[in-house]
């Protein structure tokens, strides 16, 4: 493994991010009537809670798992967004089957028993047959909250045919109050931008991320993976303040069989101070952003797991992030 340099390792690879929705490189009209009946698709979204994700047959009276499965990935990028407030960006990606209808949901997580989920971000779309890359930004208080995602189509009869996709979301406060660090992000490919960038889904430094839609790597290839680090603690007062962060990364990787996790390997830590973060650093824009790359070639065919844990050598706070994914052939 080799390790990322500061500001990520992190193409301009084939995704775009648009004021709104991106399926397959292109926008989607959300004025065109569903090829789905809409009550069927939110049937499973009322479900998705106690459903576990996969592929499901599903009627006005049944919900059963279907004999062909349809693979969806969700991912969450999350920066600064306006007041105190995180954008959180949500990508849905998977091979779809045509006529797809998919609909998005983000629940807030009760915070108690007597508390019920309440829906916070909705979205809608249609695309054809082909990779699903659907992007969608939603303003976020720092809590917990789940991803819910589901693309279907026609069955037979009146049946649908429908994956649903569900992905746990810690959205941390990052403007302020203890250290902390984004959801990590897969990536399938990363670029250098030509250009500083403003905040916005999937840009960390420098860097350009084309988040993965599928979480199946090639043994052959490499893993990208990025995130961000908020609320570091600075280093003396007034005209003396060093703004610069003083944090260590450390990367390891947890193989899964059945429901075990086995340490497999880890990466030499990854130190973000101001001998490596270079004379481009702003630190006056309150993040830092990290990842790397990482050749797959040493990696059996599996299922893994990637632990990030970063640790603010000045306040001795860390705060870790975990992201599962594939090797595949």
């Amino acid at each position: 493994m080799r390790d990322g340099r500061a500001e990520g390792t992190l193409l301009r690879a084939g995704f775009a991010v648009l004021a709104g929705l991106v399926l397959a490189d292109r926008a989607i009209a959300l004025a065109t009537p569903p090829a789905v009946p809409p009550a069927l698709l939110e049937r499973l979204l009322d479900r998705a809670a106690t459903t576990a994700p996969g592929t499901y047959t599903v009627s006005e009276r049944s919900l059963d798992p279907a004999p062909e499965a349809i693979p969806l990935v969700v991912q969450a990028d999350a920066y600064r967004g306006p007041g105190s407030a995180a954008t959180v960006a949500v990508l849905l990606g998977g091979e779809v089957p045509p006529e797809s209808d998919v609909r998005l949901r983000i629940v807030a997580v009760p915070g108690g028993q007597a508390a019920a989920p309440r829906v916070v971000g909705d979205a809608t779309a249609r695309g054809q047959t082909g990779r699903l890359r659907l992007v969608r930004e939603f303003p976020l208080a720092s809590g917990e909250y789940e991803i819910q995602a589901v693309a279907g189509r026609r069955g037979t009869g009146e049946a649908v045919t429908a994956a649903l996709a569900r992905l746990p979301l810690a959205v941390p406060d990052v403007w302020s109050g203890p250290l902390a660090v984004t959801p990590i992000v897969l990536g399938a490919a990363v670029a250098a931008m030509p250009r500083a960038a403003e905040a916005r889904p999937f840009v960390f430094g420098p860097h350009l991320l084309a988040p993965a839609a599928s979480d199946a790597f090639a043994r052959a290839g490499e893993l990208h993976v990025a995130f961000r680090v908020f609320n570091w603690r600075t280093e003396g007062d007034g005209a003396q303040a060093d703004a610069r962060p003083d944090l260590t990364v450390d990367y390891a990787f947890y193989e899964q069989t059945g429901d075990r996790l086995t340490f497999f390997n880890r990466m030499k830590p990854q130190a973000l101070n101001a001998a490596t973060l270079g004379p481009g650093f702003d630190a006056r824009t309150g993040v830092v952003s990290a990842g790397v790359s990482v050749p797959l070639e040493m990696f059996p065919y599996g299922r893994f797991q990637m632990k990030v844990r970063v640790t603010d050598n000045r306040s001795r706070q860390a705060a870790a992030r975990q992201v599962r994914f594939r090797v595949s052939p």
